[in-house]
């Protein structure tokens, strides 16, 4: 029997989102080095057994509209980082090819949106259906101190709580140069 692409996509989204809930920081790293952190195969495996439902195979495509970036928010030159910005972030389901047309259709989802950061600025919920949703981040950068700064705006089923995306943000503010400086 043949694996259709799709369905190892789902595998390989549902090893993902395990893997980046139980992976560990390490503070002696920046964030760009260590992405989600030390990977724990032991605990990740635990965890799945602990979990009374299953996860949830069904993907999220995030498109940041205002920018080419990609999927999240990046800012990294001088004048990006001299102003507040807004941008509008789309969020996709992926079904599964064997997904019926009415089951899509009738998909619907609350998400809880939140982030530790302080200088980023979006609702607390959104509704995603079939065909996906919008919502509106601000990224306030002018207070962050010079270097890298990376986070989430996580994305959680309202109803089950389990975490179904994450919107990455990523800013490089520039340490201003001598030059610069002395004029």
């Amino acid at each position: 029997p043949s694996v259709s692409t799709n369905s190892i996509n789902r595998i390989i989204y549902t090893l993902s989102v395990l893997l980046e809930k139980t992976a560990q920081k390490q503070n002696h790293l920046d964030a760009f080095s260590q992405g989600h952190g030390l990977i724990l195969v032991t605990q990740a495996f635990e965890w799945l057994q602990s979990q009374e439902q299953t996860v949830s195979t069904l993907g999220f495509e995030i498109r940041n509209l205002s920018q080419s970036s990609g999927r999240g928010i990046l800012l990294r030159e001088a004048f990006a980082t001299k102003t507040p910005s807004s941008h509008s972030i789309r969020i996709e389901p992926l079904f599964p090819e064997s997904t019926e047309a009415g089951s899509k259709a009738s998909f619907e989802i609350l998400a809880s949106l939140n982030s530790t950061a302080d200088w980023v600025q979006f609702p607390d919920s959104m509704l995603i259906h079939h065909n996906g949703g919008k919502v509106s981040v601000i990224v306030d950068p002018t207070k962050l101190k010079p270097g890298s700064h990376s986070t989430f705006i996580s994305g959680s089923d309202s109803f089950t709580g389990q975490a179904i995306f994450r919107i990455p943000i990523n800013v490089i503010i520039p340490h201003p140069s001598v030059r610069n400086a002395e004029n």
